[in-house]
């Protein structure tokens, strides 16, 4: 099933209680994203850029507002249904690649597939490793590569069931600018092949003016 991949959010706020007492990680964001776009998320560390990804990828709920992805109001959703709607439309990669260290690249990649149903895995997992020049490495295990190449396959995972939604929390983090800059050009890539929206969270500024957007967050407010 495909899905608008525009993204509104409406006077969005996520409190955390503390000891002291309630803080807020997002207060009152509004943010609408077109779909097909790519928006790249700026700001300093601790002012609610991760918290932010995760309440449009809806792996939390806000404490008041909305978070519409096209039609669907996943704010609203119970978490069984955000599940469901995260593994179907949304490709998540972060810092740290999240590889399982027991499987291969392979069955990293099918892993995703399997979890939405897919019975074709293999051939669809070894063409995407292919397309991102993994081809090479599919049997072998994340510790047996280097940084660059274990980022490249968990983004070869994060999009290999075709997400209209990307979301990738300081993806080159880690890496030397090399490969950094080769793991952008990926994303970008494959956010256009796919038709998808990618919205990116980074400190890395040449990275950031790549995207077609910038918007920067901070204390939990978009400025």
């Amino acid at each position: 099933m495909s899905i608008d991949a525009s993204i509104t959010m409406d006077s969005v706020i996520v409190e955390h209680q503390t000891a002291s007492g309630p803080v807020r990680a997002l207060d009152g964001v509004s943010l609408t994203v077109d779909g097909g776009s790519s928006v790249a998320i700026t700001g300093p560390s601790g002012g609610g850029k991760s918290t932010l990804l995760g309440v449009i990828g809806g792996l939390a709920r806000p404490t008041w507002g909305s978070v519409r992805i096209g039609g669907a109001e996943i704010s609203e959703l119970s978490e069984r249904d955000r599940c469901d709607f995260r593994r179907r439309h949304i490709g998540f990669i972060y810092q740290a690649d999240n590889l399982l260290p027991f499987l291969t690249l392979l069955e990293n990649v099918g892993l995703q597939l399997s979890l939405n149903g897919k019975s074709s895995g293999t051939g669809t997992s070894l063409a995407v490793l292919a397309e991102l020049g993994l081809a090479g490495l599919a049997y072998r295990l994340p510790d047996h590569l280097s940084g660059g190449q274990r980022q490249r396959a968990a983004v070869a995972r994060a999009i290999a069931h075709q997400p209209k939604i990307i979301l990738a929390d300081e993806p080159t983090g880690a890496l030397d600018t090399a490969n950094a800059a080769g793991v952008i050009d990926l994303l970008l890539a494959m956010q256009r092949e796919i038709g998808a929206t990618l919205i990116m969270v980074t400190h890395d500024r040449g990275a950031a003016k790549r995207l077609s957007r910038q918007v920067h967050l901070r204390d939990g407010r978009l400025s």
